[in-house]
């Protein structure tokens, strides 16, 4: 029993579907965390600079 590309795709999407809060939540804290680690080099490279 194989798994094709398209099925494996479809069973993501259902599972985001399914899961839409949890989904959402991961989604943003991923961004924060992106978002946190930039303002982080910022502060330091402007401490450098001081």
């Amino acid at each position: 029993m194989e798994i094709t590309k398209d099925e494996g795709i479809k069973k993501v999407l259902n599972g985001i579907k399914k899961h839409r809060f949890i989904t959402s939540v991961f989604a943003t804290f991923i961004l924060f965390t992106i978002l946190n680690m930039y303002m982080i080099y910022s502060f330091m490279k402007i401490l450098q600079n001081v």
